[in-house]
């Protein structure tokens, strides 16, 4: 059983550490400029429940970087961020 726990405690670890590199890439992708793929970054994650990823691709959609500029995208994405307690939204 502890070695089941064990294996269970670094998958998601792992899957953590994953999630946490892709967004840090997808900033670092923006802080270049490089939008589209940002964009490519956050969506993932903002579609597995990640607030800061969700807010941060409705900016994207917002202000139409990386993609075409879409009012109604951003708010959607905004709304799932806020439902989490991402304050920014």
């Amino acid at each position: 059983m502890r070695h089941f726990l064990f294996a269970v405690f670094v998958v998601v670890a792992c899957a953590t550490g994953a999630a946490a590199d892709s967004y840090e890439d997808a900033v670092s992708a923006a802080d270049r400029g490089d939008y589209t793929r940002a964009a490519q970054l956050l969506r993932p994650l903002a579609e597995q429940g990640n607030a800061l990823a969700q807010y941060n691709l409705g900016v994207l959609y917002r202000k139409g970087r990386g993609m075409p500029q879409d009012d109604v995208q951003a708010r959607q994405w905004y709304e799932k961020a806020a439902v989490q307690g991402q304050q920014l939204s």
